[in-house]
């Protein structure tokens, strides 16, 4: 998922930073050109030049479990998404009951439902819109659990006849 942010050094220039929602590895771009990151530096930030060959490290960290990073430039926290409200925490992460009660099979269903609800409330949707998709995405996952659970014993019951 792509997130668009401004830099103050750079108030021309319109930067992306682009995560994986799979990996969460980020890339981040400066008017469309992917930036390089440096391997041999701490946290590996991405430089950034002006045109007095002056360099800017960014440094991008993952916030788990929403998919929009942290960005800091220069020390400075840039703000470039709004903070999710507690809510919407609680409500993205309702799949999350079926670790608890659902074992390895609710564990992975779980796990790609709250990918699934952060990346959507993350979208640029209506809230209500958002909303609903998510409590659809969370009663879909629950029952996927409920029916795989339910073949998964069928079949073992199955086998010790």
């Amino acid at each position: 998922m792509k997130y668009p942010f401004k830099l103050e050094e750079y108030p021309d220039s319109q930067f992306d930073v682009d995560v994986n929602i799979w990996t969460g590895k980020a890339k981040v771009f400066k008017d469309g050109v992917q930036l390089t990151r440096l391997i041999k530096e701490k946290d590996k930030p991405f430089e950034v030049t002006n045109r007095l060959r002056d360099s800017t490290l960014i440094y991008v960290k993952p916030t788990f479990p929403d998919p929009a990073p942290r960005i800091t430039v220069n020390g400075k926290k840039v703000e470039f998404v709004p903070q999710l409200n507690w809510y919407e925490y609680i409500l993205a992460g309702v799949p999350v009951v079926l670790v608890f009660t659902g074992g390895l099979i609710g564990g992975v269903i779980a796990a790609g439902a709250c990918i699934l609800n952060f990346q959507i409330i993350r979208g640029d949707r209506p809230k209500p819109i958002k909303y609903s998709m998510v409590i659809g995405v969370s009663v879909l996952s629950i029952l996927l659990a409920l029916f795989l659970s339910f073949i998964f014993l069928k079949e073992w019951e199955n086998k010790g006849q």
